[in-house]
């Protein structure tokens, strides 16, 4: 019920947006200052608050991470050749790089994981945030560069590897991640911390209403079809390859690789959108996608929440 809920509540923030939009509130003038501003400034807050968050010593051990970051790995591969074989534009084919591993793990993977398993679940869902959050700043962002050339030679991946690391969002998610894992969140003076929070709802908000506003509803049905290749991908076959790589190579807590299979399953990240955006990306595919996979793994999670708990009893 918790994450029903929670998908309300995104999905009436995003009707806002499409409101003001249809209204004509909302300009496509005013859309691109406010793209702007989340690029240049709030998702880049909200990453580094969220990189904060970061708990080395979450991380008992290294098998967990291993075997998690190499799913990640070999479900990247997995895309890379299945968007290859698909032969759709350059702009697409990096939206699909760029949000087919990268799961909303706080709006959505959390309270999911909080109401499924309760405070163990919780844990093992921060500890899946803290292991994979290097990985899902950096990797969909380079490749979906790589995507977006077209070439896949030393000299455009170095070239797709420098526009990723320039990236404010990227930096500002670093340096959260590095003052985490080093232990000085907890001196950050309070009144900035507020400033931070205050900042980082803002983005989160303002996401939603421009992903609203990017919406066509009237296209939606016809959008799902066209888009079914991606959410495949995202909600199946990427779970799936996590879930194959903890029976091979499988770590002592059950709790943690149900939250590893269940974490995967759960819809792209909002803030995929801005950076489709940011980047010059099919942004309005991104849209659709983030907002269409969203109401969809409400249902595919209790499929792979009852997977999961039969093969880690």
């Amino acid at each position: 019920m918790q994450g029903l809920l929670t998908n309300l509540v995104i999905f009436i923030v995003m009707g806002c947006g499409w409101g003001l939009k249809r209204q004509r509130r909302l300009t496509e003038t005013g859309l691109k200052e406010l793209n702007g501003l989340l690029f240049s400034l709030l998702m880049p807050v909200s990453f580094f608050k969220a990189g904060l968050g970061f708990n080395a010593s979450m991380i008992r051990g290294w098998r967990f991470a291993a075997v998690l970051i190499g799913a990640y790995a070999a479900a990247t591969a997995v895309l890379w050749v299945m968007s290859g074989l698909r032969k759709i534009a350059p702009e697409r084919r990096a939206v699909s790089m760029l949000t087919s591993v990268r799961p909303n793990a706080i709006f959505i993977g959390l309270p999911v994981m909080t109401l499924w398993l309760g405070q163990a679940g919780t844990e093992a869902q921060l500890l899946f945030v803290a292991v994979g959050t290097p990985y899902f700043n950096l990797v969909p962002l380079l490749m979906s560069q790589i995507a977006m050339s077209g070439r896949g030679d030393a000299r455009s991946l170095a070239s797709a590897l420098a526009r990723t690391v320039k990236n404010p969002i990227l930096l500002a998610g670093i340096c959260g991640i590095l003052v985490g894992a080093l232990g000085w969140t907890p001196y950050i003076p309070q009144w900035f911390a507020r400033v931070l929070k205050v900042l980082g709802d803002c983005g989160n908000g303002m996401a939603l209403l421009v992903i609203g506003a990017a919406l066509v509803p009237e296209r939606l049905w016809s959008d799902i079809k066209s888009a079914w290749p991606d959410m495949f991908m995202k909600l199946f076959i990427h779970p799936a390859i996590v879930m194959a790589a903890f029976m091979l190579f499988p770590v002592e807590s059950p709790v943690v690789m149900q939250a590893a299979v269940v974490g995967s399953a759960v819809a792209p990240a909002f803030n995929c959108y801005v950076l489709a955006r940011g980047f010059g990306m099919d942004a309005d595919y991104a849209a659709m996608l983030v907002a269409s996979s969203t109401l969809l793994c409400m249902v595919t999670l209790l499929f792979w929440m009852e997977v999961s708990l039969r093969v880690f009893a």
